[in-house]
């Protein structure tokens, strides 16, 4: 990055890293007294930690973004946008959305759409063992599913996925802890339902 920005017209040491980070040295790079502010991405601890330090600071934890596609939207650019947010970085983003909720009237082309993008919609019999590799059972994320290609978690589970598909889309039955598709997936699935009128969407 720093190579890419210097090379662009970056002033030599705009971008540069700790080697052999540790909790220590973040804590002393934080303090330094030539930082001025700070963006701290992360768990709870990270973000207390950014916060305690006296100085201007935004810090962010884990997201579970949900995407409201109302009949008005301009169906083809969510669709567009959707795919692509997702598919990039493998879902590594905290605010890549998570799960689609789609005005019924436009649900049909949505996914058509989609699938165009390069979604590929699980069939019934996989969402278990996908569910299983995604998730601990108490719930948490299993750190094997994380950052990976939707042709790997794919290949992981025994499922052909064709060629040129970048996310897998599950249903969203339910919210809560019931629904494990619900929650946070750090890895290139995105969940999707329908719901009739936007009360309803905003209501999920």
């Amino acid at each position: 990055m720093a190579a890419a920005a210097e090379a662009a017209g970056a002033p030599a040491g705009l971008v540069s890293c700790l080697d052999g980070s540790s909790y220590a040295g973040t804590q002393e790079l934080l303090k330094h007294h030539t930082v001025n502010v700070i963006l701290a991405t992360g768990g709870g601890p990270m973000v207390r930690a950014a916060h305690s330090t006296g100085k201007p600071a935004y810090g962010v934890g884990p997201g579970n973004v949900p995407a409201w596609v109302d009949r008005s939207a301009d169906i083809p650019k969510a669709a567009r946008d959707l795919v692509s947010s997702k598919s990039f970085d493998c879902s590594l983003i905290c605010a890549t959305e998570q799960a689609v909720i789609a005005d019924q009237p436009i649900a049909v082309e949505l996914r058509r759409l989609m699938e165009l993008e390069g979604a590929y919609w699980v069939s019934a019999n996989y969402l278990k063992p996908l569910a299983a590799l995604l998730f601990h059972p108490d719930g948490s994320i299993n750190t094997r599913s994380v950052g990976q290609t939707a042709a790997a978690l794919a290949k992981s589970i025994g499922m052909e996925l064709p060629e040129g598909k970048r996310v897998l889309v599950v249903p969203l039955e339910g919210i809560g802890k019931d629904h494990p598709f619900s929650r946070e997936k750090l890895t290139s699935v995105l969940g999707f339902a329908t719901v009739d009128g936007a009360p309803r969407g905003l209501e999920m």
